[in-house]
């Protein structure tokens, strides 16, 4: 291999697996890893040996400790009288240039990438890089992911190049260090090199913001290490400091994005000092000065929601909506994908216009199918939503108590996409409400099933009240719904339900078992579809189910003693099955 991977590390031991396993076809093809420990007090050094690297032990070669003069100065400079000082005398950072030059050194190739240890490349095609730098490439830029959301979803991702020349270019800035020199460069998509990020909790930000304030006192035109400070004087909440070191860093002249970046955040700090006036003159200041970025917009917009402002939000999040991706490393992919959507559904809901808002609420939903938000806000979509039920009715005898049920579905479903599938049994050959169930569900057209006996009698919104219930519990409306039908208090066990036909796969094909004849086969589907995660009791979905074991035994007809008649049959199927599925402890 013409180059090597060097790293520098200190207590790294749980993420170097994930980063040296992405390197394995690497390792394969003779490619060297070398890394440097710098003092590590957990296993890393020994982790990394047994994963093939090249260990270098220096331990605490590269800590710099802070003097008297130096905090004072430091305090004196970028702190403002009310707030908490930055650094004390004999405060200790890491030296990071000098050490990841150091480790430049020991490669056995002029050719190095230097990832950090709690990262991955998940995409690296070593042939293709190989072959660049023996044409000439001698600094390599890719796609880097440096934040994912908690589903892991990329939201931060920009333009990287730690992988160059050790000849052509060296670290400088004991933290947030840069490469610093002339290479020839060039770009590699993500399908060619992809690096992502995978950050452990640490204490590492409160060194951050001690070796920026160092490296600003010693280097006060550095406009790219002011602009850092300053941040990462907001993110520990000296916000008057923060402001304060923004204001410096835009009279210093530097990069146009990263002023534009400064003013927004001077926003945010004004708004945490509740100075929302000021916040908001802020972000119109930032929108003047570059067009290109969205989230000024999206702050604006964030603003008006809290006030409670539907008008501005509007205007604001749809103007963000027009601003396309650039890869500037600050830019926030939520930005781009449901945050606006998100608000813009609140909005049109109160500004009076349902069906725009379903559209953002869809869009939003579309980007982050997992949010709790957005399942429950499905509520007051249904009617957008208009989701087909067949109401499945397997019938026996009692034709006066089937007349009433199919007649008052007709007023107290509370929803109007329904269809009633109907299937007869007989009493000289009866088929069983299992076999049933399956024959009117392959008839049905709705892609949600509720089941009904013929001795129920619906409640006013019923299904209505299920449907909500589906669509609030369950991402995909892919569950289990039973229905509040008198017999069980908690809805231990889901005689009477809305399902989604998404479930038969994981089921067998069958909502209910066709082995069972009667008892046992609402027990297993309840059991299975809470083994799954996929079952909620719907209290407010009101039906009553003129059943024995509510009314009392010695009022059962001819049709339930019939199908109770195999019961004992039935239970034993039921504890095989349990034993095979391995929902025995869910049993009632």
């Amino acid at each position: 291999m013409n180059f090597s991977v060097v790293l520098i590390a200190r207590n790294e031991s749980r993420t170097l697996p994930r980063l040296l396993g992405s390197l394995s076809e690497f390792q394969k093809r003779g490619g060297k890893v070398i890394l440097v420990d710098t003092g590590s007090t957990d296993d890393t050094a020994s982790v990394a040996r047994s994963l093939g690297a090249e260990v270098h032990e220096v331990g605490t070669r590269f800590v710099y400790e802070v003097s008297r003069e130096e905090a004072t100065q430091i305090n004196e400079t970028f702190v403002c009288a009310d707030e908490e000082a930055i650094v004390a005398p004999g405060d200790k950072l890491f030296d990071y240039s000098a050490a990841r030059n150091f480790a430049a050194l020991l490669s056995p190739t002029d050719m190095v990438a230097m990832p950090d240890c709690d990262e991955e490349y998940t995409k690296l095609d070593l042939d293709a890089v190989c072959k660049a730098i023996d044409n000439g490439v001698e600094q390599l830029e890719y796609e880097f992911v440096f934040a994912h959301d908690a589903q892991g979803n990329e939201i931060v991702k920009f333009r990287h190049c730690k992988f160059y020349d050790r000849r052509k270019l060296c670290w400088v800035g004991i933290v947030h260090e840069v490469l610093a020199g002339s290479a020839i460069r060039d770009y590699f998509p993500p399908n060619v090199i992809k690096l992502e990020h995978w950050q452990q909790p640490s204490d590492h930000r409160r060194r951050y913001l001690t070796g920026l304030a160092l490296d600003c006192l010693w280097n006060p035109k550095n406009d790219r290490n002011s602009h850092y400070l300053a941040r990462e004087l907001m993110y520990a909440k000296r916000y008057r400091s923060a402001f304060a070191e923004f204001q410096r860093h835009l009279t210093l002249g530097g990069w146009p994005a990263e002023a534009t970046q400064s003013l927004i955040f001077q926003g945010e700090c004004l708004e945490h000092l509740g100075d929302t006036p000021g916040a908001v003159r802020k972000w119109h200041e930032a929108i003047s000065r570059d067009t290109s970025r969205r989230e000024p917009w999206i702050r604006l917009a964030q603003s008006a929601y809290k006030q409670g402002d539907a008008q501005r939000t509007a205007a604001y999040a749809i103007a963000a909506t027009t601003i396309p991706w650039t890869d500037f490393y600050a830019n926030n992919e939520n930005h781009y994908r449901h945050e606006p959507h998100e608000m813009l559904y609140w909005a049109f809901w109160w500004l009076g216009d349902p069906r725009r808002s379903f559209e953002h609420w869809s869009k939003a939903r579309e980007y982050f199918p997992t949010s709790p938000k957005y399942r429950k806000d499905s509520i007051f979509y249904l009617d957008f939503l208009n989701p087909r039920v067949s109401i499945v009715i397997p019938t026996l005898g009692r034709q006066e108590q089937f007349a009433d049920l199919y007649r008052s579905l007709e007023n107290l479903t509370g929803w109007a996409n329904f269809e009633i599938v109907v299937e007869y049994d007989s009493f000289e050959n009866r088929v069983g409400v299992p076999k049933l169930v399956k024959n009117a569900v392959e008839r049905a057209t709705g892609d949600f099933i509720c089941f009904l006996g013929n001795d129920c009698r619906p409640k006013p919104a019923f299904l209505r009240r299920a449907l909500a219930a589906m669509f609030q519990n369950f991402d995909s409306a892919d569950g289990l719904v039973g229905l509040n039908d008198g017999i069980w208090p908690k809805g231990e066990i889901a005689t009477h339900w809305l399902a989604s036909k998404k479930l038969l796969p994981m089921l067998g094909g069958e909502f209910f078992h066709t082995g069972y004849s009667h008892a046992g086969c609402d027990n297993e589907l309840t059991a299975r579809c809470q083994l799954a995660g996929k079952y909620v009791w719907a209290e407010d979905a009101q039906i009553v189910h003129d059943h024995p074991a509510r009314l009392g035994w010695d009022r059962a007809d001819k049709v339930h003693r019939l199908a109770y008649s195999r019961v004992e049959e039935d239970r034993a199927l039921l504890r095989q099955r349990a034993e095979r599925f391995g929902f025995t402890h869910l049993l009632v």
